[in-house]
């Protein structure tokens, strides 16, 4: 599958966030406009459309709705091969469950 660069500065300015700078991901998730939105939330650190989920099922139940969720205000969150995954600049790791993983403090879904 062909990688794709997402350059922040395509997508805000003057991000809040600088680093990373660039996102590699498929062909079909650079055009995401899902995913654009999250990364732009992220680096110019505005969550008003976000809100801290209840439990993990409304987290579930927006990443299978298409959208992002997001952790630590810091990752886009998906699921992928029934994993979920975050978003780093060289592309998706699998988010391994700890303590802070299931703290509800530590996730933004869309409100």
């Amino acid at each position: 599958m062909k990688k794709e660069k997402i350059y922040i500065t395509e997508l805000i300015d003057e991000p809040a966030v600088t680093y990373p700078m660039t996102y590699t991901v498929s062909s079909v998730l650079a055009n995401n406009d899902e995913l654009k939105s999250t990364l732009v939330s992220i680096h110019s650190y505005d969550f008003v459309n976000y809100k801290q989920p209840k439990d993990h099922i409304e987290i579930y139940r927006a990443i299978d709705s298409g959208y992002f969720a997001i952790y630590k205000e810091r990752y886009a969150v998906s699921e992928f091969g029934g994993r979920l995954m975050y978003l780093e600049g060289n592309g998706w790791s699998s988010l391994n469950l700890t303590r802070d993983s299931v703290d509800m403090r530590f996730w933004l879904i869309g409100a």
